[in-house]
């Protein structure tokens, strides 16, 4: 079959037509915006051709994380090797990424003692630590002295591995060592199954955070702490304690061993600053049809201080957190 100079134009301009209209469609990642009005109002919009599961949280009383330090020193000793800790921020910096939360710096032991060093500057700085062995930087002798400073000046430390400070680094290698939180309060029973009876926190329940594992977990009545995911009446698979004015967030087991659902829960957790005093004060779930979507909430008759959007399912999902 022969085309003309006319007929091979049109074919070039339908091709040329439909595959913008196929880019146009494949740019599915939708535009989020919060705003305030000038009564406390909240006008939300979601721009996207697409339709969308999407959900907003009102909340109380969280913490502010300004700067997240993600702690990784494949020179220094560690429970776990450098590229498991590696692979793991790998996807947790994308997740946070896609939640809005892009204030998040990579440091090393050097770092960490810098940072932990400085309690004039704790309130508003969180470190993600997973190596499980505080490295000699920071850990010369059985005292906890500079890393409970730190998070009692307002600093927020999450902490994966065996309890805090029960290892640490000497001469390159990893030595027993006094916990900050005594061992016995700690499971130290790791059976090879999950529990099958479990309680979880409404905190937990809201951001669909089903994190099961309690083998290395925190007793759920120690003081001054409480379950922000599941308990199997004695011990937590995530616990935060209050130490001071800051927070020390505690898992019950190796983060690696998470789903990309887990993870992408933690990391809402993250973003909207959950700690030790938050409340969720309203868990609102919807559903976006085609085109874009503006709606507007009424704060008048609640107190507040974080309004969460998210938009998609957990590994796609995308998110803005507005702060009053």
């Amino acid at each position: 079959m022969r085309y003309t100079t006319h007929t091979m134009f049109a074919i070039f301009c339908v091709l040329s037509l439909l595959g913008c209209v196929l880019i146009y469609f494949a740019d599915t990642d939708p535009s989020l915006t919060v705003s305030e009005d000038a009564n406390g109002n909240i006008t939300y919009g979601i721009s996207g051709m697409l339709p969308e599961s999407g959900r907003y949280m009102i909340l109380d009383d969280t913490e502010d994380i300004d700067r997240l330090y993600l702690y990784k020193d494949g020179d220094h000793a560690s429970l776990y090797s450098d590229s498991t800790i590696g692979s793991f921020y790998s996807q947790f910096v994308m997740i946070l990424e896609k939640r809005g939360f892009r204030s998040v710096e990579y440091i090393d032991a050097d770092g960490l003692s810098t940072i932990l060093s400085d309690t004039g500057s704790a309130d508003g700085k969180a470190v993600f630590m997973m190596s499980g062995v505080l490295p000699d930087t920071v850990k010369t002798d059985d005292s906890n002295d500079i890393v409970t400073d730190w998070i009692s000046a307002g600093g927020i430390l999450y902490w994966n591995g065996d309890p805090m400070g029960s290892y640490r680094e000497y001469d390159g290698d990893i030595v027993e060592s006094v916990s900050a939180i005594p061992i016995e309060m700690f499971n130290d029973f790791r059976p090879d199954t999950v529990h099958e009876t479990l309680e979880y926190s409404d905190v937990a329940i809201d951001f669909s955070f089903s994190f099961d594992r309690v083998e290395r977990g925190l007793r759920s009545d120690y003081p001054s702490s409480k379950v922000l995911g599941a308990s199997d009446g004695t011990y937590s698979s995530y616990s935060v304690v209050r130490i001071g004015s800051g927070d020390l967030h505690v898992f019950g087991w190796s983060l690696t061993s998470m789903s990309t659902d887990h993870l992408c829960a933690l990391s809402d957790m993250i973003v909207c600053g959950v700690g030790y005093d938050t409340r969720i004060v309203e868990n609102h779930v919807f559903e976006k049809g085609l085109g874009n979507l503006t709606d507007s909430v009424d704060m008048s008759h609640v107190s507040w201080d974080r309004f969460y959007l998210a938009v998609g399912k957990p590994e796609t999902q995308h998110g803005v957190c507005f702060k009053r």
